[in-house]
């Protein structure tokens, strides 16, 4: 079964809510969010027909989760669920030998938690557990937040998922190409516990620019095997609204700024504790079927700000969930259990 069938509904009602424009601005223009930029249209088939398209019909958004761990500490820890802005484009073509070629461009912002400074661009709180210096626990609240540009809004992390078909013989094949992310994010720290006293950190403490490299599986399924979506694995595949599972790494560089409030700067201890090349994460993200509109001119909607649960974004909850073989395809994709082994073995 051929994606564009499974999506058709999402299709018609983007479709439906097209808002003509008569060209590009010229000049950067203002979001059409607060605290988020605007959204260029530059890449889907609708562009030209639509300049305004990214903005009135690109936003379908999504549940992420996942785990990560700390090589220094030798501790496991799970990313909880957050909201995810999601804007995409589409472009569809039908080159030599194929019969059809799908690009899926996504530009993710992350809704930052209630009570944020910024409306976008925070992850949730993640609580690690560890020690220093061998022996003294240590308890960490960490946050990842992306890059902000020179207007102080949030930079995209994007993502380009990609797959195309061909027949051959009887059976038509569909090639899934890996979906890479390679981006920079800050790791912020918000608490720091050391044996039990909680420091007071201010909050400037940060690794700035740790890099997130992570990607999905390749795969190629032909119709001779059963349906395409009934082979998809989303917990190692990734492919547009299907979502799926990245895995890699992330650097995170030296921590600065960790000053208390008694004027004690713990950058040394942190940077010791927490930091590290090569840390293992997974990120997983799920089927895009959080869904919200405008109530007059009926466009699609990022999440509002302090959209923190998939109720609150209007997730559908299943919407391939009756596709015979789709059941595993999750909105929320299952928590994974830690490794046996500590992390960078």
């Amino acid at each position: 079964m051929r994606l564009r069938h499974v999506i058709l509904p999402l299709v018609g009602l983007l479709t439906a809510s097209t808002v003509a424009v008569s060209a590009h601005a010229e000049e950067p223009r203002p979001g059409r969010f607060p605290g988020l930029p605007y959204m260029v249209c530059d890449f889907d088939t609708q562009c030209a027909v639509n300049p305004d398209q990214a903005n009135t019909n690109g936003w379908i958004n999504g549940v992420q989760q996942g785990q990560t761990g700390s090589v220094p500490a030798k501790q496991w820890a799970n990313i909880p669920i957050a909201i995810l802005g999601i804007n995409s484009q589409i472009r569809n073509t039908v080159p030599e030998g194929y019969t059809q070629d799908n690009v899926y461009q996504s530009r993710a912002f992350m809704v930052s938690p209630k009570g944020s400074r910024d409306n976008y661009g925070d992850s949730p709180l993640i609580p690690v557990r560890t020690v220093a210096f061998g022996s003294i626990p240590v308890e960490a609240t960490l946050q990842v937040s992306q890059q902000r540009d020179a207007d102080d809004l949030p930079v995209p992390i994007e993502a380009r998922s990609h797959d195309r078909y061909r027949d051959e013989g009887l059976a038509q094949v569909q090639e899934l190409f890996a979906t890479e992310i390679d981006t920079n994010v800050d790791i912020r720290l918000r608490r720091l516990v050391v044996d039990g006293v909680d420091t007071g950190l201010d909050a400037t403490c940060r690794a700035p620019r740790a890099r997130l490299k992570v990607a999905s599986e390749a795969a190629t399924f032909s119709s001779a095997d059963g349906e395409h979506i009934a082979q998809f694995d989303q917990t190692k595949n990734h492919l547009g609204f299907y979502g799926g599972t990245l895995k890699g790494t992330v650097d995170i560089p030296s921590f600065q700024d960790c000053t208390t409030r008694s004027g004690d700067d713990m950058s040394s201890l942190v940077t010791a504790t927490l930091s590290a090349q090569s840390n293992p994460v997974t990120v997983q993200l799920g089927t895009l079927e959080c869904v919200e509109f405008d109530p007059v001119t009926f466009a699609l909607l990022p999440p509002k700000p302090g959209t923190n649960t998939p109720q609150e974004a209007g997730c559908l909850m299943g919407y391939y969930n009756n596709t015979p073989g789709a059941e595993d395809i999750l909105n929320i994709p299952k928590q994974l259990p830690f490794p046996s082994h500590a992390p960078g073995e």
